[in-house]
Parts: structure tokens; sequence; C-alpha cells
């Protein structure tokens, strides 16, 4: 077994910049009145909208510390702050608003506010070109998308490769590692487990390629928001996608259209590969067009 140390650095997270980029990318420029992230340091003056983007900010308690548990403790504080922060953000907020229904409905329930919903499925650098294949294997390939972190299950991902042996026996798991301890285990399993591991941080285009090229595709987790991951796999891979069936899964994959082999589930030979039907430029342009409107940004070179 061979392992490499993934970097702290690399593939943006959507809470950092993906949501702020492809809104850029359609001529939306940004303002104080609203927030991208329910996280954002607050102001003096409340913001009209928050976005929310970030699930782990509005579970029940008892769903918290159980997902949480894993983490080291100061990381279980960073975490707990910014649920506080979350809190006051949304109170103030003259609007919520979502991104993906489930992401609405945990809100709603956290906050007992309405949580409006501006659906998009991908992010705009889905229709870049994929074709940098930097440090990507000459050999078969599984790939497990995602920052390398406890809620993301990327041991859950390993077990699985290794009970299949039609899988390729070569993991890549393309992330930062978020220093939570989550590698140490995933190279201790691996090693267990027989199978070759690399991590570490991949530039949008490197994913890009990496998913196109992959034999299968895991998008193992206990938590998502927004399931980007999931909703780029089944628009790129034409390998296997196989996935936990969490509610945020089932529906984006209901959405795109293309349904993923759900892990814990017999499979179903009409799910999981296939050649996938690319969305649609336009459309996905017009659904992040109609996010900038709901949010009330601005185009470039509006006056304020």
């Amino acid at each position: 077994m061979t392992a490499e140390t993934p970097q702290s650095t690399g593939r943006r997270s959507l809470g950092g910049r993906v949501v702020e980029d492809s809104l850029a990318r359609v001529g939306y420029s940004f303002r104080p009145a609203v927030q991208l992230v329910e996280t954002a340091r607050p102001r003096l003056r409340r913001a009209e909208v928050v976005l929310v983007q970030n699930a782990w900010n509005f579970l029940p308690a008892v769903e918290f510390r159980e997902l949480a548990r894993p983490y080291p403790s100061p990381m279980r504080r960073r975490m707990e702050q910014r649920r506080l922060l979350a809190r006051l953000n949304t109170r103030r907020a003259e609007r919520i608003v979502a991104l993906t229904t489930p992401m609405a409905e945990l809100a709603g329930r956290s906050t007992g506010r309405p949580v409006e919903v501006s659906e998009v499925l991908y992010p705009l650098s889905l229709l870049d070109p994929a074709d940098d294949h930097t440090g990507l294997p000459d050999e078969p390939f599984v790939l497990v998308p995602g920052t390398l972190t406890w809620y993301k299950d990327p041991v859950l991902a390993l077990t699985v490769v290794a009970a299949r042996p039609d899988l390729p026996r070569r993991v890549v798991l393309a992330g930062p590692d978020d220093g939570s301890g989550c590698w140490t285990e995933i190279q201790r399993v691996a090693s267990t487990l027989g199978l070759r591991v690399t991590g570490g941080p991949v530039t949008a285009a490197v994913m890009r390629t990496a998913l196109r090229r992959a034999d299968a595709v895991i998008v193992g987790s206990r938590l998502e928001s927004l399931g980007f991951s999931l909703t780029e796999a089944l628009a790129l891979a034409p390998g296997r996608v196989l996935a936990s069936p969490l509610a945020s899964h089932v529906t984006l994959a209901e959405r795109v259209g293309r349904l993923p082999e759900w892990l814990g589930q017999e499979p179903s030979g009409s799910s999981g590969a296939g050649l996938p039907s690319p969305p649609d430029p336009a459309d996905l342009e017009a659904s992040w067009d109609r996010l900038g409107t709901c949010l009330g940004l601005l185009r470039t070179g509006e006056a304020s």
C-alpha cells in the first residue's frame, strides 16, 4: 500500500468560493447587505438576505453532537461557535434563502422561519474543459471526491471498494485534509484492506478530468447541504456512481435525472453507470441568474 500525504489547500469548498464564483460568472457583484454564508461576520445593520449553505449549523443538538464526536475538541468548539453565529445571522436577517429544498427544510425547522429556495444543481465550472490529468494515476482507479473529514465518511468508501472485487484496488481521495485526524484512519484502514490510496486537493479542472476517467465514483457521506460532489459525478462520470441515500442526495439525483447506486441497498441494473446527459449550459446559467436575482445582488457595474 502506498499513500501520499494530502495538502491543506486546493479545490475550494462550496462555502468558501464556489457559489461566489458562479454568481460572478453570470455577471453579479456583491454588497454587504447580502451574506453569502450564514456564518459571515455580523454587521451593525442587519442583512437583507442570508444564504444558508452549511447543514452543520442547523442540525438538532443531539445529531450535531453525534456527528461531531470524532473531531478534536478545538474543532468541536469552533463548530459550536459557528452554529451560534449562524443562529444570530438568520435571526436578524430579513430573508433567508437556501439552494436546495432539503437545506431549506432543515434551516426552517431550526430557525422557525420561512426559508426561500432558489435551486442550483451544479457549479458553473462544470461547463469548463476537463483535460488536466495532473497527479491522476494511469491505472484504473476509484474516485472519492471531497474533503478528507469524518462526516464525509471516506472509510466507508474504502470498505465498499474492498468488498467489491469488480472495483480497482487503487483509490484516489480528491480533497484537502481538514486536520481532524481522519487521514490517519484512512491510511490505517487502507493498509488493513490492502488498498493503495492517494489523497490530496486537486484543482477544479483535475476534478472534472478525474470524474470522467474514474472507473467508479463513491460519494459516501453522513451529512450534505448541497451535494455538488454528487451532482457533478452524475453529470460527468460515465462509470458507476455510488452514494449514500441521504435525503439531500435522493432529492438531487431525482432532479438531475440519473440515479446512482445507493449504498446499503441492492444494486439496480438501471442505476449507477451509463453515459450521463450533461446539463444545458443555458439552463445552468439561468439557475445562477435566478439565484442572483433572488438574493437581490447587483449586476456588475450597477450602482448600489
